[in-house]
């Protein structure tokens, strides 16, 4: 089901931090703090991945940004992302088998470490 979400952020994520990656990369080469690029690198990180989530799990809709207009995807709703992800949680995660691993040999268990 979310084959087309995580090619869309994928290739968003490109896309837009390679855009963005530019005017960072110039700026660290004029301003050569050690700091900067760090810095800077998370803030794109953030910005690019927020504004491709916000996108993908938005109503799908023609949108324009200034005179370019982009078509709306056809992506699933987010109900029913949120029901196909609690379930693949609930039956694959949360099982009776990783909690009875967890509680016998997990870091805080009785036994001892191997």
């Amino acid at each position: 089901m979310g084959r087309r979400e995580l090619k869309f952020i994928q290739n968003f994520g490109f896309v837009f931090g390679f855009v963005l990656g530019i005017p960072v990369a110039a700026l660290t080469y004029f301003v050569p703090f050690w700091w900067l690029l760090p810095i800077l690198g998370v803030f794109v990180g953030y910005v690019t991945n927020w504004t491709a989530l916000v996108d993908d799990l938005r109503a799908s809709r023609t949108r324009r940004y200034g005179p370019i207009r982009f078509p709306g995807a056809v992506r699933a709703s987010p109900a029913r992302g949120g029901r196909v992800y609690a379930r693949i949680v609930a039956d694959e995660i949360v099982t009776v088998a990783n909690f009875g691993n967890e509680l016998l040999h997990g870091p805080q268990s009785d036994a001892p470490a191997p």
